[in-house]
């Protein structure tokens, strides 16, 4: 199975990693997943996302956590950026569940605690996320802080290629393929790599 780079709501974190570093001595040796670096365009200020936070806009909450988590405009704080993940979270938007998550699985911010991070990660999940379903089956088939399930991986692949995640359709081809969590299927492997093909995902595309 390929590597790859999490997406959260399509849009990579990799430079976020690099900034969290010096946070990161601590933790264990595999580097977790962290939020998504912000996809707003620079005049947005962090008044105005204060501002449509209070009044009840929770993309700007969330995006209020990712500027306080990055420092950008602002003193990094990452207790304050677990409020506002929270605070995103409880009001609905999937991306604050998602992120509150990741900052549940390294510790940033608040304790790490993973079955805090999992019921996060779930709730995203069924909330819609299906990108946060296909990271749920990365953890439980690599057994990334929690026990190797390949069943459970399975389901979660399942659900986010249901939902239209490309990435899912692959994994689940992958598990299907391997034999991995069901039974060895590889005329049902290719179905689902050919799904994955059509969703986008380049490498699945001839399996």
């Amino acid at each position: 199975m390929r590597l790859r780079i999490h997406w959260a709501a399509g849009i990579a974190f990799a430079g976020v990693v690099a900034l969290l570093l010096p946070l990161a001595a601590a933790a264990p040796a595999q580097q977790p997943k962290l939020p998504a670096a912000s996809d707003d365009a620079p005049t947005q200020t962090l008044a105005e996302y204060r501002k449509a936070c209070d009044a009840g806009d929770m993309h700007s909450c969330d995006r209020l956590g990712d500027r306080y988590l990055r420092g950008q405009g602002v003193a990094k704080d990452t207790a304050v950026a677990v409020a506002y993940f929270r605070k995103a979270c409880d009001g609905g938007n999937m991306a604050g569940c998602d992120h509150l998550g990741d900052m549940y699985k390294a510790g940033y911010g608040v304790p790490q605690d993973i079955a805090t991070a999992l019921t996060y990660y779930r709730k995203a999940c069924d909330g819609g996320d299906r990108i946060v379903c296909d990271f749920l089956g990365d953890m439980y088939r690599t057994g990334d802080r929690v026990a190797v399930d390949n069943t459970a991986a399975v389901a979660y692949y399942r659900k986010g290629c249901d939902g239209g995640a490309r990435l899912g359709c692959y994994d689940l081809g992958y598990m299907y393929e391997k034999g991995q969590g069901v039974e060895k299927d590889l005329a049902t492997a290719r179905q689902f790599y050919g799904k994955a093909c059509k969703l986008g995902e380049q490498d699945s595309c001839g399996r």
